[in-house]
């Protein structure tokens, strides 16, 4: 019973990590990334690096500190499960990639978490574009949430949840999986 709990709870984290590839490129190339509202030599003054803790913190907590950002579920939607278990279960660890984001770029609070999403996401992919971007090519914005991307990524997710409900009840039964098209 135990394995076949495992094995659902593997086969939903790969279908829910699968299913964002079949989202339809954005139609605009040139979309640009909104930065926040914060000027970047304001930034420079909000996030540091305390040597003595050997960590990134931040000056102003209630502008650019984790409660300025989004929520989990803003992580889910821009990016996926991946940065979500991230999230959840290296918060100390998400929380740095941030805010030595926002240091180094110079970035506020909201486009550094979406990078950070995207690199936890899939950090090839985020690497590749962000060299495009430094060469003057396609800058993606993962701050916005694009709603048919979501829309795209519930239509294949209801379609692999589908098959995957008939290979579990096929599974637990011993039906065949192709016996509901021979009726």
């Amino acid at each position: 019973m135990l394995s076949l709990r495992f094995f659902v709870l593997s086969c939903l984290s790969l279908t829910a990590t699968t299913t964002s590839g079949f989202v339809a490129p954005s139609s605009s190339r040139t979309a640009s990334v909104q930065s926040s509202s914060t000027s970047s030599s304001t930034l420079i003054n909000v996030v540091k690096y305390d040597k003595t803790e050997e960590k990134w913190i931040t000056t102003d907590p209630e502008t650019e500190g984790p409660a300025a950002g989004y929520d989990i579920f803003g992580s889910l939607l821009r990016a996926g499960p991946k940065p979500v278990f991230v999230r959840i279960f290296q918060s100390e660890n998400y929380e740095q990639a941030i805010l030595k984001f926002m240091a180094g770029d110079k970035v506020g609070r909201l486009e550094a978490q979406a990078n950070m999403d995207q690199f936890f996401e899939n950090a090839q992919d985020w690497v590749y574009n962000r060299l495009q971007a430094e060469k003057g090519g396609y800058k993606p914005d993962y701050v916005t949430i694009k709603k048919d991307q979501i829309a795209l990524r519930l239509v294949w997710s209801s379609v692999v949840f589908a098959f995957l409900g008939r290979a579990i009840y096929c599974y637990n039964t011993g039906d065949s999986f192709y016996a509901i098209l021979s009726s």
